[in-house]
């Protein structure tokens, strides 16, 4: 019997010597040394603090549209004639230039007949005026002779008295007057003049289609005023004002200088922004609508200050500055707030403030500046 387990607790007996031993020789082991220069050390970009006298810049982003955009549409109907320039999108005009003209013929014949009744009617009446009105009579013969049944009316002369007044009411007259005058003011519509230099847009209706009152017709923008849409921060927003210069840099180099012309005196909601619009006489004449800008804004007055990246600013009023190795926070005064930076004092010139921002750090931890 005692043959028979003995070969199982030999090998017990071994199997814990065996752990024994291992345990012994793990724990006689001595500690691995750290080096110190393994550790992995915090660096942290910083600069030396020295005050200045500094110009606020705020640098944007802008585009450029036309100061004014006009929808041509007719106001009354007939076919489309050609105007002065060709009407295609792209094509130039300059001011007074008729763009667009509407076929007339009936409308110009209508209007001779009007004036030429009228004659006909302020002809009989004459007779009377030199009867009841002889000192009135020489004006009216006057205006008589100078009406031409081709041009526009000459101006009514003036009523001398109640009576002269209430007699020509009487007879028709006035109101026949007014009423081909109102017919040259329609008459002028057959023709649209180009209210600025500019260019068409988009045209709708080409030369031979027929125009019905209120068709629109085309688009045309000014050219020769531009403005350029810049968005920006409401913190710089707050020192910009009506009327300061503004130097525009387009994407080849070329600079010009602008002027506020507008501040919208709310936030867009879906960029966070206040939209400032700036004014652009045409002083390079090759800049075009639609075309993007950099807008650089100065502040009138000079700062005296240290510009910080806004992202080192802790809680609008702290920084974190290097001292003897460590972190440690200090309170600053923000003399001024713009979109990716801040003028601050507040530290001691020669102070090592952290230029980023920091994640997971504590104060009086140990780092390396870079």
């Amino acid at each position: 019997m005692k043959s028979k387990f003995f070969p199982y607790l030999l090998a017990a007996t071994l199997m814990a010597t065996a752990a024994l031993l291992a345990y012994g020789m793990i724990s006689f082991q001595e500690e691995p040394v750290i080096d110190e220069q393994q550790r992995d050390v915090l660096h942290v970009k910083v600069q030396e603090v020295f005050y200045d006298t500094l110009d606020a810049v705020a640098e944007y982003k802008g585009r450029v549209s036309s100061y004014e955009e006009v929808a041509l549409s007719s106001e009354v109907t007939g076919r489309i004639l050609s105007g002065d320039v060709p009407l295609k999108e792209g094509q130039s005009f300059k001011k007074r230039d008729q763009l667009i003209r509407i076929y007339s013929e009936d409308a110009h014949a209508t209007l001779r007949s009007a004036r030429s009744s009228y004659l006909q009617l302020l002809a009989e009446e004459l007779a009377d005026i030199s009867i009841d009105y002889p000192k009135q009579y020489d004006k009216w013969k006057t205006f008589f002779n100078n009406i031409d049944i081709n041009e526009e009316l000459p101006p009514l002369p003036e009523f001398d008295s109640e009576q002269e007044r209430v007699f020509l009411a009487s007879r028709n007259i006035l109101s026949e007057y007014y009423a081909i005058e109102q017919q040259e003011i329609n008459y002028k519509k057959y023709i649209i003049e180009a209210p600025f230099d500019g260019t068409y847009k988009t045209v709708n209706k080409h030369v031979g289609a027929v125009a019905g009152v209120n068709t629109e017709l085309a688009t045309i923008i000014r050219t020769d005023h531009l403005e350029a849409t810049i968005s920006v921060m409401p913190v710089d927003a707050e020192w910009l004002v009506e009327g300061m210069a503004v130097e525009l840099i387009r994407e080849n180099g070329d600079r010009l200088i602008g002027k506020i012309n507008r501040i919208a005196d709310f936030i867009d909601l879906s960029t966070q922004s206040v939209s400032v619009f700036v004014n652009i006489y045409q002083q390079i004449p090759e800049i075009r609508a639609g075309e993007y800008v950099e807008a650089r804004f100065t502040r009138s007055n000079f700062i005296e200050g240290y510009k910080l990246p806004r992202e080192a600013l802790l809680d609008n009023n702290q920084v974190y500055v290097v001292t003897n190795g460590q972190l440690n926070l200090y309170d600053v005064h923000v003399v001024l707030k713009m979109d990716d930076h801040v003028i601050i004092n507040g530290l001691p010139e020669g102070t090592q403030v952290v230029t980023e921002s920091l994640m997971d750090v504590r104060e009086n931890q140990e780092v390396e500046t870079r």
